[in-house]
């Protein structure tokens, strides 16, 4: 028994974050194909990830990396792949009539689900980083795992639990970045960008990230060589900064560039607002 404690005790770095894990993964991923309609902003997200499988035209408010990883969800599980789902392809607010008989949903909400249960991991490493103290950061976690709205609302085919995953995954970035004695390097100011750029691509509120920037820049003030001067500082922030708004960028414009090059095909004239050169594109080049 003592040799059990003992072991236990050593491997505690990664035991508790993979109980932590596979206790949340469980916890958001039971039975996801309950309930058997759709319910709040499924009824718009599913619709949009059918259109990604089927390659339709579609635009909506949204960016659309979060309706990519569902539509490749459901392509993967292809649980509905013998139902004739052509029904949602020429709406934006699908409704059961839309749907054909016994449709499962686990496809379609198992990113936002599975990603919020591996969102954990990345919180308690927070926590633990800001603390050093591995009962705190369980402590702490389980609040996460067991928060109602968080399991009611990331089960769904939303976007919310794939948002804070990136969310997460940035955050824990920074804090694990600056945990470290040594010099932040302009690498790092990329790497952040491209986080808080996945988080962006699917939801523009993600933008609120920006603060983590300014985080960089006061600890690299606060942490900087007084001897190497304002001039190279400075120089270190711009360039560092211009890094990690071109990630952000380079992201965006993947993600657009990937459903606009998916979604060619035209379904009963809903052309939304694109405008006739892109329309004309479409119908000589296919996209």
């Amino acid at each position: 028994m003592k040799k059990i404690i003992v072991y236990i005790y050593a491997v505690r770095s990664w035991l508790l974050p993979s109980l932590l894990v596979t206790f949340s993964c469980i916890m958001f991923t039971y039975s996801l194909d309950r309930p058997k309609s759709m319910f709040w902003d499924e009824n718009y997200h599913i619709p949009s990830a059918q259109k990604h499988i089927a390659g339709v035209l579609y635009m909506e408010p949204h960016p659309p990396l979060g309706k990519m990883i569902m539509g490749l969800s459901e392509y993967v599980f292809s649980l509905n792949s013998h139902k004739d789902m052509s029904g949602l392809l020429g709406v934006d607010h699908a409704k059961k009539v839309n749907l054909p008989q016994r449709v499962n949903f686990f496809g379609f909400r198992f990113p936002s689900a599975f990603l919020m249960g591996l969102s954990v991991y990345f919180f308690y490493q927070i926590i633990f980083l800001l603390t050093r103290h591995r009962g705190v950061a369980s402590i702490f976690s389980l609040f996460f795992i067991f928060d109602n709205a968080l399991a009611v609302h990331t089960r769904a085919a939303m976007l919310e639990g794939i948002q804070i995953f990136f969310i997460a995954v940035s955050i824990w970035y920074l804090v694990k970045t600056l945990s470290k004695k040594s010099e932040v390097p302009v690498s790092a100011y990329g790497i952040l960008g491209l986080f808080v750029g996945l988080a962006v691509a699917v939801k523009v509120n993600s933008l609120i990230l920006l603060i983590l920037l300014g985080i960089f820049i006061v600890e690299e003030r606060v942490t900087a060589d007084k001897n190497k001067g304002w001039f190279i500082f400075c120089k270190k922030i711009f360039f560092g900064s211009l890094l990690f708004l071109f990630s952000i960028f380079s992201v965006m414009i993947l993600a657009m560039y990937l459903h606009i090059g998916m979604n060619s095909k035209i379904i009963d004239a809903r052309v939304y607002k694109s405008s006739d050169n892109y329309i004309n594109a479409i119908k000589e080049k296919g996209s």
